[in-house]
């Protein structure tokens, strides 16, 4: 069958959703995938499906389709057949049928579609004649011959929909360069007439179309396992990863040779194949044929594309520890990666920083976009140092600088982190310590990885004594800050000439007292020598100070790049520093020729030291107690002698009408270990510069009272390694005595491991392990006893060997760790402090708390004093509510404010009610007021008329005597209370202090049976103008016996309001009469009839025409004012018409308040 080119079609797939793909001058590609999720009768899927992109006609469009299954499924399915029908420009049904018990709903076809194949590529359409069983194959030829033998994709397409009964198996048999065969079986044999068309793709290069394209050879020897469910299936990785899983199409064929006996026919065979499994990196596909369980089976090859996006982050390289994430096909984005795990396994990076884990490290490199490296595993050196003395070789003449390299150790500072270099100048290898040379400065300039350069200038233009002689300099190379202190370094500005400062704050609360600062110059520019300058600090606090800087020589040029390091500390970092200081220099007077005009003083060492240590000086100067301005002042300070018990300390700075008193700080660094020796961690470490087997380093190790290192944490096992440059070295584990049981040589038990990949593996008897240096992060492995490595020593250092305890104090040593005994006499750390209550100085039981060179005593109440030796009852603060105590002999007493009174001023008092009001007492009920220094206790009603009413007195007329004496002694010359005065509802006489103490401008009357004390009547207009009641009364003169006026008249009046139970109590009911003496809106004081009956206090009306005095509160003369008419007796207090004298018509008490 010989296909004509226009009838060819070609399809594609690129991505796992539908798409179209239309380069120009090129085929028009689709493709795309249909998920079957649902469960369908007798396994038959079928669905339409439409196009992307329409093609221009539906002439020669093609669709080729594989079904597959979704990922992740636990066996082989069982096979399946997929095919098309109803093709046209817009769209295609599909239809695949399964065998055996099905998916249910977990089938995806694959499928591409194209009309017109690209250049290289053929494609057409075998029809197959009607056919009704059996395996039916068709020849097709292609219209020209390929170079190789191509691959062929083919699908069945059915003529008529809905014929499910056509389901065809299909595959490719004798593949030629020219020509191939196409095979179709029926899946349900007898079942029916079928006739069929078949389209097919050919090419042996895909083009920019297909992903990937090849073929997969299946073997096939033996028999079809059957956890394969007895197909062959085969996994293929794709070289490059997909962005998602892609769309893949297969083919399967098949080769008969004749000449083999075993080779199946094409009429005696049947093949199908199918995708298992497709992921972004692979995909998995399976063929049966005919001979199912059998042994025998031919071997097939399978043609496939793959279509899709590559992962966009494929050849992507992030930056900063950035991992490539794609976000879209074509979308590949650098993201930092933020989700990392806790645990805890700390590493180290190249700025000196330690990090949790090494995810968390590369987290915050990502976020910060920083170039730093992770440098070793384990925490960091805190503070990593090197420290020396340099003895400069050059002799200068004049003042020439002197400038000479300085080597550092490898691997002591971290390479990403800035090194900081104190340096100080001295002439310890000067023979004659009397002499005192120039003033010399020194600068650090070229600070490399591996060496710096230090410079030193001594002024003067005079020959030196000392002749080739130099000097020498001390010098502390550092990064970070010691244990409790802090530094930094400080850019100095652009000067000219004269002197530049620059102020450094302190972090807040760093520092309790002044700590010790040390500073030091480093120039940016090599070689500049006209930049020798004097460093030093000026106006040291615990909050800051400043730096500030000289030329030595003036007007020499612009000075630049100049910067300043700065250390600052309290408390000494040990081992490092032994001790510190500072000297002062009163400067008093002028400077001696003895010293060669500089002040210097001589210091004797706290502690004893078995060579010269290094000593590190900076001058401090004060511009207090008008001392000079900087600006015009210039300070250097260096070392001349130093020796095992003390140094001497020089100081030389500007005369300008005085010199200046000024201190020198001081830090002394002595040698902790042995000479070839270093410190670490509580040990010393010695490293050898040659090698010897592991016996022999040991041996040697010991002989030094030391052994082979027993590593007890990553951050030794790191500084170890690094002593040895990156080579390897023996360390003291071994497995010599039982094999696999490795131990250490200093005895003890099982300490840190850190083996490298897959050892220790005791390849040929290897029982002794080294390190494997740097480049092999730092890990070991076990190697041969009788190699020859390089070695470390390491024995714990004596921290008594420094005689650390004063006084007296017995020193004990321990594991990087010492104890001081103090002498009953002493306390402290060291022993260093007197124990000034060692004598008990505390009496009458007092606690005593030692402080520094005195002591303080915590005393029990009632003493006081600096011994407790006096007693104090103001000590407990007895006095309440602001009171004052005064201490007396065995007491005490208390001054109250004049809101309180009492022993303790426990009592709230005031002048009145209304000054308790005042302040925001608003509850009424019983209060204390304090009048003219006397306390007593009244009723004070706080919310009725205003509130502030103070109860002065009280009227009944339940009892048989009158209230009203005949001499008013009661309310003129009697002073104390009579009766209650703290009841309002009492139906009794009652007269309190009040009525002669509190002041006042209004009254008011209430009735004790009315709880809420509304007035009866009230005052107004400043009634009784600030006067007590009785003082009020009294003023219009004093009460005697019988008839003292006839004049019908009352000496005063006050205006008056109404209200409350007014209109219904006895003695009032007439009030509003009018009569000669008074007005029925006013209250009258000392009434008088013409008939002689009078009153005091009289309400309402009076006089013949009004009854008389029926309506008032009245004292009166006995018989002669009676309160009921005409009648001349009667002993009540007040009511109407008492005809029954002593019986009133209704029993209460009249209450009487002033405010």
């Amino acid at each position: 069958m010989r296909v004509l080119p226009g009838t060819h079609l070609l399809a594609v797939l690129f991505v796992v959703c539908k798409s179209a793909l239309m380069v120009e001058g090129q085929t028009l590609v689709q493709d795309g995938k249909i998920n079957f999720t649902a469960s369908y009768p007798d396994l038959l899927y079928c669905t339409n499906v439409q196009f992307p992109r329409a093609f221009s006609s539906s002439r020669n469009v093609r669709v080729i389709a594989s079904i597959a299954y979704e990922s992740n499924t636990r066996s082989v399915h069982d096979s399946a057949v997929v095919w098309t029908s109803d093709v046209t420009q817009n769209s295609f049904r599909v239809c695949a049928l399964e065998s055996g018990l099905g998916t249910n709903g977990s089938a995806v076809v694959n499928w591409i579609a194209f009309r017109g194949a690209p250049s290289g590529m053929l494609d057409g359409t075998a029809s197959f004649s009607a056919f009704t069983s059996g395996t039916k194959c068709e020849r097709v030829t292609f219209v020209q011959r390929f170079a190789s033998i191509p691959k062929v994709l083919a699908t069945v397409r059915h003529s008529v929909s809905n014929k499910p009964q056509d389901a065809m198996n299909v595959w490719v048999e004798e593949l030629k360069a020219d020509y191939f065969r196409v095979c179709l079986r029926e899946v349900k044999t007898f079942d029916g007439k079928h006739q069929n068309l078949k389209d097919w793709l050919a090419f042996t290069h895909g083009g920019i179309q297909l992903t990937f394209h090849g073929k997969l050879l299946f073997e096939n020897g033996g028999a079809p396992r059957e956890k394969d469910n007895f197909a062959f299936c085969k996994v293929h990785n794709f070289t490059d990863e997909f962005y998602a899983p892609p769309v893949v199409i297969v083919t399967v064929n098949h080769l008969y040779v004749s000449k083999n006996v075993y080779s199946i026919k094409p009429e005696n065979n049947v093949l199908n194949t199918w995708i298992e499994e497709i992921t972004i990196s692979s995909f998995r596909v399976c063929v049966k044929d005919l001979a199912g369980m059998e042994s025998q089976h031919d071997p097939v090859t399978l043609d496939y594309v793959v279509i899709g996006d590559r992962d966009p982050c494929i050849n992507v390289s992030c930056n900063y520890f950035a991992v490539c994430k794609a976000f879209g096909p074509k979308d590949a984005r650098c993201i930092c990666v933020d989700n990392c795990p806790s645990y805890d396994e700390p590493v180290c990076s190249s700025n000196g920083t330690t990090y949790d884990n090494e995810c968390i490290f590369q987290r915050e490199m990502c976020h910060l976009k920083a170039n730093f490296t992770l440098y070793h595993p384990g925490d960091c050196t805190g503070f990593p140092s090197q420290k020396g003395r340099h003895r400069l070789h050059h002799h200068p003449n004049w003042a020439e600088a002197v400038c000479e390299q300085i080597p550092l150790v490898p691997y002591v500072f971290y390479p990403d982190k800035p090194v900081h270099v104190q340096v100080s100048v001295n002439h310890v290898n000067f023979s004659d310590p009397s002499y005192v040379h120039e003033a010399a400065v020194a600068w650090v300039e070229d600070l490399r990885e591996n060496n710096f350069t230090i410079c030193v200038t001594q002024a003067g233009r005079n020959e030196k004594k000392n002749g080739k002689t130099f000097a020498m300099v001390d010098w502390l190379a550092y990064q970070g800050a010691p244990d409790g202190g802090v530094s930094g370094e400080m850019d100095m500005p652009t000067w000219w000439t004269g002197t530049n400062c620059r102020t450094v704050s302190f972090p807040p609360k760093k520092f309790k007292s002044l700590p010790t600062v040390l500073v030091s110059a480093e120039h940016e520019r090599r070689g500049v020598k006209h930049d020798a300058s004097s460093v030093w600090v000026e106006d040291l606090t615990t909050t800051s100070f400043k730096i500030c800087i000289r030329e030595l020589q003036n007007f020499d040029g612009a000075h630049q790049s100049i910067h300043v390091d700065w250390m600052a500390f309290e408390e000494l970092h040990q081992p490092l520093f032994r001790e510190h200081g500072s000297l002062y220099f009163a400067n008093g007077k002028q400077p001696s020729e003895e010293f060669n005009y500089a002040f210097c003083e001589d210091v004797v060492f706290k502690k004893p030291y078995n060579d010269s240590p290094a000593i590190l000086v900076s001058a401090n100067h004060s511009t207090n107690g008008g001392n000079l301005n900087p600006l015009y002042n210039s300070v250097s300070a260096w070392v001349e002698y130093i020796n095992k018990t003390g140094f001497r300390a020089c100081v030389k700075e500007l005369f300008v009408n005085q010199h200046d008193p000024l201190s020198v700080s001081y830090a002394v660094m002595p040698d902790v270990c042995e000479p070839g020796w270093s410190f670490y961690n509580g040990s010393c470490f010695y490293t050898s510069d040659t090698c010897e087997s592991w016996s022999n380093a040991s041996t040697i190790c010991r002989k030094m009272g030391a052994n082979l290192p027993a590593i007890e944490s990553q951050e030794e096992n790191v500084y170890i390694q690094h002593r040895h440059n990156g080579e390897k070295a023996w360390i003291g584990l071994n497995d010599i005595a039982i094999e696999g049981l490795f131990s250490w040589v200093d005895g003890c038990p099982d300490k840190f491991r850190y083996w490298a990949e897959s050892q220790p593996n005791d390849f040929r008897g290897e029982d002794c392990v080294h390190t494997l240096g740097p480049g092999h992060g730092y890990m070991w492995n076990d190697v041969d006893c009788t190699a020859c490595h390089q070695y470390t020593c390491k024995k714990d250092y004596d921290e008594c060997t420094s005689n650390p305890c004063l006084n007296g104090g017995t020193c004990v040593n321990g594991k990087r760790k010492f104890s001081c005994i103090c002498p009953a006499t002493h306390k402290g750390d060291l022993c260093e402090e007197i124990d000034e209550c060692s004598s008990s100085p505390c009496l009458n039981g007092g606690t005593c708390t030692d402080g520094v060179n005195n002591f303080t005593c915590s005393c029990p109440s009632p003493y006081f004093g600096h011994r407790c030796q006096e007693t104090d009852e103001c000590q407990s603060n007895p006095c309440q509510n602001g009171g004052t105590c005064i201490d007396g002999v065995y007491n005490f007493t208390c001054a109250c404010s004049s809101y309180h009174s009492g022993s303790r001023c426990e009592v709230a008092t005031a002048t009145s009610c209304k000054s308790h009001y005042a302040v925001g007492r608003t509850s009424s009920g019983t209060y204390y007021l304090s009048v003219s220094g006397y306390t007593f206790q009244v009723y004070c009603d706080m919310s009725g008329n205003s509130g502030g009413w103070t109860l002065i007195a009280r009227f009944s007329n339940a009892d048989g005597k009158n209230w009203m004496r005949d001499d008013a002694y009661w309310w003129y010359d009697i002073q104390s209370s009579q009766g209650s005065p703290t009841s309002t509802s009492s139906n009794s006489d009652m007269i309190s202090e009040a009525f002669w103490k509190v002041q006042g401008s209004e009254i008011k009357i209430t009735r004790s049976d009315d709880s809420s004390n509304s007035a009866l009547l009230r005052t107004y207009n400043n009634c009784f103008g600030g006067k007590t009641c009785r003082g009020f009364m009294s003023a219009y003169g004093k009460f005697s016996y019988r008839n003292v006026w006839s004049n019908d008249q009352c000496l005063g009046t006050c205006p008056v309001y109404y209200g409350g139970l007014y209109q219904t109590t006895v003695g009032f009911s007439q009030a509003h009469c009018s009569g000669n003496i008074q007005g029925s809106y006013r209250i009258g004081f000392w009434c008088q009839w013409d008939a002689g009956d009078g009153s005091v206090m009289m309400f309402g009306g009076g006089g013949s025409g009004c009854s008389r005095a029926d309506h008032g509160i009245g004292i009166t003369e006995n018989d002669y004012g009676g309160f009921e008419e005409w009648s001349g007796r009667g002993e009540i207090d007040f009511g109407n018409e008492a005809n029954n004298y002593n019986s009133p018509t209704t029993s209460y008490a009249l209450n009487l308040w002033i405010r």
